[in-house]
């Protein structure tokens, strides 16, 4: 008979058993939220359960659940390194099972995203650092679905070693056991999403307090049923397990989960190079041009001229295949050389330290282990707005100045026209306008742009307030580049490698 169901009638009719639970997912869901108070979402998921140590200390009251007619004081308890060591290994084990479920599965999925067109939905902050936590967090629950048995064995007596590879050995010789747990930590991953849920949907102090009463109540029921499920399951009498076997199943995790990381570490996935072909309409052919441009590998370095001055000079790389992104400043422009890849930021960006797998100083430079590509990514754009971008598309008035020679050259001489491109609000009306011009040089071969020289000089009224606005800005461009880790950075660290498998 399965072990699960008198595992769930000794919980149901228990208690104390219930109420240790309870202590023990109090416990549990304290160190995770302290761990993400402090601002690190990876300790919460990396340490060890310690409600492992606090039902593995009562044992007793456990075997006493499920055989009411022993008495909790006659039977004795496992030893707290022993607890603290199948509690390591165990999540240990669960971390690796986990994590290499996930990318084994979701690497597939996003990689016909992206072949079949949709790797925009990808990129995003929020989808590629949640969904990587998301994976690995679920991932390791349901890893706990291999290790969980090694509990019951150390609590029956065992070494935490031997435990631990008869409960890897174990996986695979009753499949409907495996499932049948399987399903106990589905509903209770379900339950820790709906508490993560509620408390971010709900928000303040109230969501807090409401995600954690929900994290609290299903994981001392949860906790209850497994502790019963795994101390029931254990046999009387604990053979070695077959090392051979263990070898060669660590062996096959550790190769998949290396070759699935390495393909993500490495970018291998599909992407889409092909640039649209140039309209014959000249608004059309501008707008194609900008957003063949926007979505290759490219260079931009915008420059705001001054007759007596130096330029404000910033530079944006961007490497999409390799997703790698740097950004530097010359003349007027100041502030650091930014440096950010799928697994390191320098110097780091807000909003992820949360997620830091570490950091350190290298030639002066503060490098840390965080995905700040997908941040600078999610950041970076073109749209209408002014400042340093280039001219919106979707103005009307372009006229074709030049053809020939693998170039086209577009022009834009209305006033209300130019200002609409370059700036983000439109005024009552303009005056005394002497210089309106903005020219675009379009490669043909690539259809992306090369160059845009703008020209504005004239007087903008806005209700009672007129502003005599003269500007001179120059925008370059080129695609293909390939943007490469500077060497003032070292090499890459494992703790970055973790990161630019994670995300995809």
């Amino acid at each position: 008979m399965s072990a699960l169901r008198p595992a769930v009638r000794a919980t149901l009719n228990s208690p104390r058993l219930l109420a240790l639970a309870a202590l023990a997912a109090v416990a549990e869901t304290a160190v995770r939220v302290g761990a993400i108070l402090v601002d690190s979402i990876p300790l919460a998921v990396l340490c060890p359960p310690v409600g492992v140590v606090v039902l593995g200390l009562a044992a007793p009251s456990v075997r006493a659940a499920l055989s009411p007619s022993l008495d909790s004081d006659d039977t004795g308890r496992p030893s707290l390194p022993a607890l603290f060591a199948v509690a390591v290994g165990g999540h240990a084990l669960a971390v690796a099972v986990g994590t290499t479920g996930f990318l084994l599965l979701d690497t597939p999925a996003r990689a016909a995203l992206y072949w079949l067109g949709y790797g925009d939905a990808l990129t995003s902050l929020s989808v590629q650092v949640g969904g990587a936590i998301l994976g690995v967090s679920v991932g390791t629950l349901l890893g706990w679905v291999v290790a969980a048995p090694a509990v019951g064995r150390v609590v029956a007596g065992d070494s935490p070693g031997r435990a631990l590879g008869a409960a890897l050995v174990g996986a695979g010789e009753s499949p409907p056991a495996v499932a049948r747990l399987l399903a106990v930590h589905f509903a209770f991953a379900g339950l820790l999403v709906v508490a993560v849920a509620t408390a971010i949907g709900a928000g303040g102090r109230l969501g807090l307090a409401l995600g954690v009463a929900i994290a609290v109540l299903g994981s001392a029921f949860a906790l209850a049923v497994l502790a019963a499920r795994s101390v029931a399951a254990a046999p009387a009498e604990a053979s070695p397990p077959d090392w051979r076997r263990v070898a060669l199943i660590l062996v096959v995790l550790v190769a998949a989960g290396t070759a699935v990381g390495g393909v993500r570490a490495a970018e291998l996935r599909p992407t889409a190079t092909h640039a649209a072909s140039l309209p014959d309409d000249p608004d059309a052919a501008y707008a194609t041009a900008r957003a063949n441009t926007f979505r290759a590998d490219h260079r931009y370095r915008v420059a705001v001229l001054a007759p007596d001055a130096d330029p404000f000079v910033v530079e944006h790389r961007i490497d999409r295949t390799d997703r790698q992104y740097r950004q530097t400043t010359d003349g007027r422009a100041h502030g650091p050389s930014v440096y950010a890849s799928a697994g390191t930021g320098s110097p780091p960006t807000r909003g992820l330290d949360i997620v830091a797998l570490g950091s350190r100083t290298a030639d002066g430079h503060t490098v840390r282990a965080t995905p700040d590509y997908v941040s600078w990514a999610d950041r970076y754009d073109w749209a209408p707005g002014g400042g340093l971008k280039p001219p919106a598309a979707g103005v009307d008035g372009w006229r074709v100045a030049e053809r020939g020679d693998g170039r086209l050259v577009l022009e834009l001489t209305d006033p209300e026209a130019v200002f609409a491109a370059t700036h983000p609000n439109g005024p009552d009306r303009l005056s005394n306008v002497s210089a309106a011009h903005v020219r675009a040089v379009v490669d043909t071969e690539t259809a992306t742009l090369e160059r845009i020289d703008v020209r504005f000089d004239g007087t903008v009224v806005s209700g009672d307030d007129s502003t005599r606005v003269a500007s001179r800005v120059r925008h370059e461009f080129a695609v293909g580049v390939d943007v490469a880790r500077p060497s003032a950075l070292g090499a890459l660290r494992p703790s970055e490698l973790v990161w630019r498998a994670l995300v995809y």
